[in-house]
């Protein structure tokens, strides 16, 4: 078997269930880097197994399954956020290095994102729709014990045809049909339907149709000037 290992960049994280797998495969790594010719930072690395590790500025408790940030994360944090209060004017780097810190620290904090920051962004109004902040706020809360991510992406109008289908374009005349599952439920009381008197070949329901327009109906062109067949309607 392989060993299990986290990567980020130069810095690993060697995962293994107990103690004295730790040992066997810290040799067998140590090995398999000095075979491919690379140097190991021993003054800033970890030799002995631990469950409890700081990596990449999270401290990893394998005994209590936790996460969180290390402390000096933390402080890095809490040191920088007195640059934002009472402050309507700062270098757009003291803004990336919040928006770096929070990031890193989101993965770990529920609802890290959601804070002092944003409050501080929103005192300037640059969205006036202020309900629309906290449904979003709300639908956040609700989607973070329920679900693994939330994304929010942006489609331009003119690739979200079927949302704006209905505002922009308006369906056409007639063109509608009912559920499927719903038409499977009417059938199941009162018996299967053979023919569709009025569709399309969008909207059939069943294997034999009559069409307004389309030469392409498996039947005839309007229902109303036709014989219907002898068969359940």
């Amino acid at each position: 078997m392989g060993l299990q290992i986290l990567p980020y960049l130069d810095d690993w994280l060697l995962c293994s269930h107990t103690q004295e797998q730790a040992m066997m495969e810290i040799g067998q790594l140590l090995s398999d880097i000095t075979h491919l010719g690379l140097a190991v930072n021993f003054s800033k690395s970890k030799l002995t197994p631990i469950q409890s590790v700081e990596f990449i500025g999270i401290i990893l408790n394998s005994r209590l399954m936790k996460a969180s940030p290390s402390e000096q994360r933390v402080n890095s944090i809490l040191l920088l956020l007195p640059r934002f209060r009472g402050r309507t004017r700062l270098l757009f780097r003291y803004f990336l290095r919040l928006m770096g810190l929070r990031a890193a620290a989101a993965a770990v904090i529920p609802l890290g994102l959601l804070g002092p920051f944003q409050r501080w962004v929103n005192s300037f109004h640059l969205n006036p729709n202020v309900h629309m902040k906290k449904l979003i706020k709300k639908l956040l809360t609700w989607a973070f014990p329920r679900l693994a991510s939330v994304r929010v992406m942006h489609i331009t109008g003119v690739t979200n045809g079927l949302a704006d289908f209905l505002s922009r374009h308006k369906p056409l005349s007639g063109e509608w049909s009912l559920n499927p599952e719903v038409v499977e439920l009417i059938w199941q009381c009162f018996g299967s339907a053979e023919v569709d008197l009025f569709a399309s070949a969008m909207s059939a329901q069943c294997p034999l149709w009559f069409s307004l327009a389309e030469r392409s109906s498996p039947v005839w062109q309007d229902a109303l000037a036709q014989d219907w067949p002898d068969l359940s309607l």
